[in-house]
């Protein structure tokens, strides 16, 4: 399967409202806030349940000062499952970006490196070469 983000138009997604994705059978799952803090918030898939979640979490912080300064942003996917013993399992994928505020780093450098990542990751065999070890 080969996914290509670029091709979206993301513009009229307000973050300020429940978000609807779509996973890999193209099955949507809503994404309502559940808890907001001073660094961001936490989503939960309405479709699971709070013993066995998916999360979606959007954080945001600062580092640096002046010209050092660094904007850090991490997306934050978790699911939580329980196998037949009663043991929970969370799996986690995380995007991390950190956007230095100098000036010298465009927002379309940014977009580029996210939309090459998801091309990345999508190419059908790589996600599965490196959850083996590959690298």
């Amino acid at each position: 399967m080969r996914i290509t983000a670029h091709t979206k138009d993301w513009s009229s997604m307000s973050l300020s409202s429940s978000i609807t994705l779509h996973d890999a059978a193209a099955v949507a799952h809503t994404f309502v806030t559940t808890k907001v803090t001073t660094d961001g918030t936490d989503r939960f898939d309405a479709a699971t349940t709070l013993a066995n979640p998916t999360i979606l979490s959007i954080k945001g912080s600062l580092s640096g000062k002046g010209v050092d300064a660094v904007d850090r942003k991490l997306v934050s996917f978790s699911r939580t499952k329980t196998d037949g013993n009663g043991k929970q399992a969370t799996t986690v994928v995380n995007f991390t970006f950190a956007l230095p505020r100098s000036g010298v780093v465009l927002g379309s450098d940014s977009h580029d490196m996210y939309v090459m990542g998801i091309e990345f990751l999508s190419t059908s065999g790589v996600l599965d070469a490196i959850l083996r070890g590959e690298s």
